[in-house]
């Protein structure tokens, strides 16, 4: 089209072609091969085949071309003089992409396979290795101290492909006895250390992106096959098997179970996980032999069927998307039950039953509807039905997900690494997340580094190899990851975390479809509705007092808001009942927050307990009574003077209102409530305690899980306890500075980014916080996790991180005029001082440490600082009145979780109000700016409204990115560091399962109910010392003060935090932080119109 765009002419829209064409693929120069592209474009013009006689001319000619040089366009290139048998180097490509941001002049890339890895490892001779290393490897490395290991996920691992030629194994009975006999975690401990993790949810592709494509409702029908050998016996006797004198199983013919297990021998992980599950096997009595095989026979043996049980692929995810793993392993060559000639593989029929429909479903159609087109929404519906299909029918039996054990060396020669709980890290090897990280320029020359980064890889030897891009002995392509990528950069990374493609070497890419039949036209909305969102409740829910939980308990809950005057009804004309378990949501105003309140916030209450006001509140809605008039304010009152004496919940658990006393209280089960058979516990026992009064609880092993925010002090204490672990999970939320505009010279930029470079915000948020403070990297205006996310790569670029550097300090301030004085203090144009108060809430101490440290910084530069505190209770009242020069407040704040509500939160009324006509006008940053992108003028409230209008998120990015480069450039206010959690996790003194950390929901902050989704979903059981209580502790209102009611603000139900509230009263939809997405709990789904 023009230089630089170039469009695909798709005739076959599946996610593997997006993938090839925007990670896979990378370009090759036309200076060097062009001779060959024109030749094929000729022949692609003429029509010709591109099998045919000229098309393989011309492939053998350029399989001819030995180039003596590599030409690369990103910011290394392989210097072909320095290739030995034992390392090769990359050089700096000066103008390559991206170059600038690298800190690092030469690659140093040496030989070797695993076992010739392992020494250049353990001396730190390695900045990044992506070897297998084996549970061995892996405790010697862990001896070196500044070696980590990264055990991230691969989205690949063996299971058992059963022979349907071979009887029983035909029987799906016999195939979930295995999965019922076999401990998963067992066999990947033993197969792989901690590389390997034992598969959850058998749903036939990797457990970490289940949640990402199948419903709560959907998952909550997968059978997890726990083992369970009672169950497994049960399975086989009710098929008429039985166990022998000898202790081996026969079948219903009288034929001893015994089979062969065939594995690649030259797989050491495989062939550990053969050898342990036929340990497990022999010992439940079923007799199973290892066979090995070499794995260069694999295709052989899976196409012919050669095989009794093989041990294979059972997942995997390259491209990333479900269907590859379903079509691995059902499809053909592997599984072609309707083949003609003998090779029918696996033999697995491709007709089969739907568990939830009991309709027959044939496996090709569902493969091909599961990955069809571009959108992934659509394709969903096969995927769950192809999952629960596997779930149930066991064709393969998945053992474990490999994950990588890749070494990171942390200072020999390379600093900024990410810390593991970033998403990028939720990709695997192949999807580059330590190329990013070298390409982007996180990672830098150590103290010690001498700008020279060293990996290992088997790249091919000396003189076996060319440096042509296309050949199967190309040198430049068989360097591996990271190398390939230096030299050649993807044109998009994918980013697993949220399921996306963003620009690297290309700018963007936009999907273009013909034109199709227009749909009927949907039944206009009603006047004044711009939205109905339509919720459907799971079906057949109770209350624990045994009614039935209906669409009548939540459209009454909204009735009830809206006589309360709660904010949600900003946004509603009508909340209607369809039928028992769908309600609409008619939408006047649409927004990210309203979508929040109703999917996520807001649980339904009981009719049974509050029906008389729901009814009243809708007989006063009804007849268009003011939610402010007396009559909603007399409902109102009688609601509040209501104390029901019991507690009425739709959750696994129920408050016991007998057990309340000022120390600690108890949640009992609710065998009827939500989940209630997932739940391995049989009590939340919930003590008392702000933080102090929490530590020594936490400290005794008394408590299982804390939400308290712990001082750097506490946090080093519960440290030297060997079974507490600290989550530091994000917020979104952090402090900053706000600069009064009405102080001079706080009202000129140059000397607010001046304080910008002036303040380490690392040593900031170390000091305020410890690990639990992260310095502020982006300076976009909202939470730094969230950047990539809304902003593209081309925008990240354009903002300016304001790294500490006084020299460019002193540079603003003396191109304004300024000038240091002989005291050391600095002096503004008309020769007053830089002297300045940062005001801050004393009773907030993370806050007051940051003032305290800031200070310090500005003193130690030459702008002289002082703190002042002033009670919290007033934050308000100083945010709106101005009164302050600087404000030590929230500049980071994400609930609703969303860029808009940050920006809103400081640069909208009331705490910034330049055009208000009384004298309250808080910060007082003008709302007419200039984009640095476009230098024209833009009216910030008009921004902060197209920044959430309605629920088309990619709409709203162009308006929330011109926000992050106003904030970035005129800093109204000066982000210091975002506050992590310091949650304590206990594990094992009564509870295990908890998911490792690298798990996405561990991106949910407290709010988003991180562990309350682990014990809803049944994750968390009961550990082997624990009694079936969970214990955690929290400052719930204390008796007498308090209430049973729902709806007052003395609610001991409401007040009891999180995870206690929501087990009682579990949302309607999780929110996942990891792919902004709303997840079916006690709802089944939402659709929006």
């Amino acid at each position: 089209m023009d230089d630089t765009t170039v469009e695909f002419w798709i005739k076959a829209a599946s996610p593997r072609v997006l993938r090839l064409i925007l990670r896979a693929n990378q370009p090759a120069p036309y200076s060097v091969y062009g001779k060959w592209m024109d030749q094929a474009a000729d022949l692609r013009a003429k029509g010709e085949d591109p099998k045919g006689d000229a098309a393989k001319a011309l492939v053998d000619d350029l399989y001819a071309f030995k180039p003596d040089t590599v030409v690369a366009y990103g910011p290394f290139v392989l210097d072909p003089a320095s290739v030995t048998e034992a390392q090769l180097e990359l050089v700096k490509n000066p103008t390559g992409y991206n170059a600038g941001k690298s800190d690092f002049n030469k690659i140093l890339v040496y030989y070797g396979e695993t076992a010739a890895s392992l020494p250049l490892v353990l001396s730190n001779e390695v900045d990044y290795s992506t070897h297998g290393y084996t549970p061995s490897d892996v405790q010697q490395i862990k001896t070196i101290p500044n070696l980590k290991i990264f055990t991230g996920p691969t989205g690949t691992g063996p299971g058992l492909w059963f022979n349907q030629n071979v009887y029983p194994l035909n029987k799906k009975e016999v195939r979930q006895a295995f999965a019922y006999i076999i401990d998963r975690n067992e066999n990947a401990t033993v197969a792989m250390g901690e590389a390997g993790k034992g598969i959850q949810y058998e749903a036939g592709f990797t457990d970490l992106q289940v949640p990402a494509w199948l419903s709560q409702a959907d998952i909550a029908k997968l059978n997890p096959y726990s083992k369970d050998w009672a169950r497994a016996e049960e399975l086989l006797t009710g098929i008429g098997f039985k166990k022998g004198n000898d202790g081996i199983w026969v079948d219903d013919t009288g034929k001893k179970l015994e089979f062969e297990l065939s594995v690649p021998s030259d797989f050491a992980d495989w062939l550990g996980s053969a050898e342990n599950a036929a340990q497990q096997l022999n010992a439940f009595g079923i007799k199973a032999t290892v066979r090995g095989y070499p794995s260069a026979e694999r295709a052989t043996a899976q196409k012919e069927g050669k095989y009794q049980i093989l041990v294979d692929l059972a997942l995997y995810y390259n491209p990333p998307h479900p269907q590859t793993s379903f079509n691995y392993y059902l499809n053909t060559p592997r599984n072609a039950p309707e083949a003609t000639d003998a090779f029918k593989g696996m033999n697995w029929s491709w007709k089969q039953i739907d568990p939830a429909t009991g309709k027959e479903v044939y496996i090709p159609d569902l493969l091909t509807a599961a990955a069809a087109g571009f959108d992934f929404e659509a394709q969903k519906p096969a995927i769950a039905t192809l999952a629960r299909i596997v779930n149930e029918e066991l064709p393969v039996l998945a053992l474990f997900e490999r994950y990588s054990t890749d070494v990171i060396n942390y200072d020999t020669r390379v600093s900024g690494w990410l810390p593991f709980t970033d998403p990028i890290y939720q990709n695997n090897q192949a999807d580059l997340y330590i190329a990013k990280q070298l390409l982007d320029g996180t990672l830098k020359k150590s103290a010690t580094g001498d700008g020279t980064f060293h990996t290992v890889y088997p790249y091919p030897q000396p003189p076996n190899y060319d440096l042509n891009l296309f050949t199967t002995s190309s040198l430049p392509v068989g360097l591996g990851n990271p190398s390939y990528n230096l030299m050649y950069p993807p044109l998009f990374y994918y980013i697993w975390a949220d399921a996306a493609y963003v620009p690297a070497a290309a700018e963007g890419y936009t999907l273009e479809s013909p034109p199709v039949t227009a749909e009927p036209t949907p039944a206009p909305l009603p006047e004044g509705v711009v939205n109905i969102l339509t919720v459907k409740l799971q079906p057949g829910m109770e209350w624990s007092d045994g009614s039935a939980l209906t669409a009548k308990d939540l459209v009454g809950t909204y009735n009830i808001y809206w006589a309360q005057n709660n904010s949600v009804w900003t946004y509603l004309q009508d909340v209607v009942a369809v039928d028992d378990t769908t309600v609409e949501f008619w939408i006047k105003a649409a927004s990210p927050r309203v979508l929040r309140l109703i999917l996520r916030a807001n649980q339904p209450a009981p009719y049974s307990v509050y029906g008389k006001w729901m009814d009243q509140a809708a007989d006063l809605r009804a007849k268009g009574e003011d939610p402010k008039g007396d009559a909603a304010k007399a409902l109102v009152d009688d609601l509040y003077a209501f104390k029901p004496d019991t507690v009425v919940a739709y959750g696994p658990f129920v408050l016991d209102p007998a057990s309340v006393t000022e120390a600690q209280l108890e949640l009992v089960k609710n065998p009827t409530g939500y989940n209630a058979g997932k739940s391995d516990f049989n009590k939340i026992l919930v003590y008392y305690g702000e933080t102090a009064a929490s530590l020594p609880l936490v400290l005794s092993n008394e408590v299982d899980y804390s939400t308290h925010g712990y001082t750097p002090s506490d946090v080093q204490q519960i440290k030297t306890i060997p079974n507490l672990k600290i989550f530091t999970g994000p917020t979104g939320t952090g402090p900053g500075l706000w600069f009064n505009q009405n102080v001079y010279p706080l009202n000129k930029k140059e000397v607010r980014q001046a304080f910008a470079y002036i303040i380490d915000r690392n040593e900031n948020a170390t000091v305020a916080m410890g690990e639990a403070g992260k310095g502020i990297q982006y300076e976009a205006g909202f939470t730094d996790l969230q950047v990539p996310a809304w902003l593209s790569q081309a925008d990240i670029a354009k903002l300016n991180p304001y790294s500490k550097d006084w020299a460019r300090a002193e540079e603003l301030l003396t191109g304004i005029g300024f000038k240091k004085g002989n005291d050391g203090i600095w002096v503004d144009d008309t020769g007053k001082k830089l002297e300045f108060e940062l005001s801050v809430p004393s009773d907030f101490a993370d806050w007051l440490g940051s003032a305290e440290n800031a200070a310090q910084q500005l003193n130690a530069f030459g702008i002289k600082a002082t703190v002042r505190g002033y009670p919290s209770a007033e934050r308000a009242t100083a945010q709106k009145e101005g009164k302050y020069q600087i404000l030590v407040d929230l500049a980071l704040y994400y609930n609703p979780p969303h860029p808009q509500t940050s920006f809103n939160y400081y640069l909208n009324t009331p705490r910034n109000a330049p055009e208000a006509t009384d004298a309250f006008k808080g910060m007082n940053w003008s709302w007419k700016q200039i984009d640095p992108a476009t230098g024209k003028e833009v009216y910030i409230p008009d921004l902060l409204t197209a920044a959430a209008a309605g629920f088309d998120f990619e709409a709203q990015k162009p308006a929330i990115a011109t926000l992050a480069r106003i904030v970035n450039e005129e800093l109204p206010v000066l982000a210091l560091f975002e506050r992590y959690s310091t949650d304590v996790i206990n594990y094992d003194t009564r509870v295990s399962g908890w998911l490792p950390f690298t798990d996405p929901i561990y991106q949910n902050n407290q709010a988003d109910l991180y562990i309350a989704k682990q014990l809803l979903d049944g994750t968390l059981k009961k550990s082997a010392t624990g009694d079936g209580t969970f214990h955690t502790v929290y400052p719930y209102p204390q008796p007498p003060n308090y209430d049973l009611n729902l709806f007052t603000t003395s609610s001991l139900p409401v007040g009891l935090g999180n995870p206690s509230y929501n087990l009682m009263y579990p949302p309607l939809f999780y929110y996942i932080w990891a792919d902004a997405t709303y997840v079916p709990a006690a709802a089944a789904s939402y659709t929006l119109r």
